[in-house]
């Protein structure tokens, strides 16, 4: 190791090969070590993860840009609505948004390294932001009640899970 001039601490040269010490068997040399190697259910990573991964966390940006700029013009078009009635025969609907925004966290779940639990509750979050945009946009009654209360129990059982874990640590933490 040399020294750092400035402050003389130090330096580690970034050549030389990681410390070997003992290991743990399945560590991995990645930021997400720690916890796949005390989670034995964690996801782990494939070879082509990778991209896979930055893909997805890019599809979910964009459609979050497109969720967030779809929110401002019903937004927009609510006003102008108030304002001049007459300009808008139609009435805007708040679908595409909710559509949007659950697939861009649906992509988001799955572009993370997270516990197969963690990533069904995430999924099913997504899914039901899906359903309730889908469910606007259908004319069947009895269809549109069943969505409503799938979604509804979706969400329920969503906070129930944190709640309950909540209640479960001590006080303070």
């Amino acid at each position: 190791m040399e020294r750092n001039a400035r402050d003389k601490a130090p330096v580690e040269d970034l050549k030389s090969p990681p410390p070997s010490g003992p290991r743990r068997p399945g560590a991995l040399d990645d930021p997400f070590e720690t916890r796949a190697a005390a989670d034995p259910i964690s996801v782990t990573r494939t070879p082509g993860d990778t991209w896979i991964s930055q893909s997805l966390r890019l599809a979910s940006a964009v459609t979050l840009g497109l969720a967030c700029a779809t929110t401002v013009a019903i937004i927009l078009l609510r006003i102008v609505q108030f304002i001049r009635p007459a300009w808008l025969t139609w009435k805007p609907k708040t679908a595409p948004a909710l559509i949007l925004i659950g697939l861009a966290y649906i992509l988001l779940q799955m572009a993370s390294r997270r516990r197969w639990v963690e990533l069904a509750l995430g999924l099913s979050v997504g899914m039901a932001y899906t359903l309730w945009g889908i469910e606007q946009l259908l004319s069947n009654p009895a269809l549109i009640a069943l969505i409503d209360d799938v979604v509804v129990y979706i969400f329920v059982f969503d906070l129930t899970l944190v709640i309950s874990s909540r209640l479960k640590q001590k006080p303070g933490s």
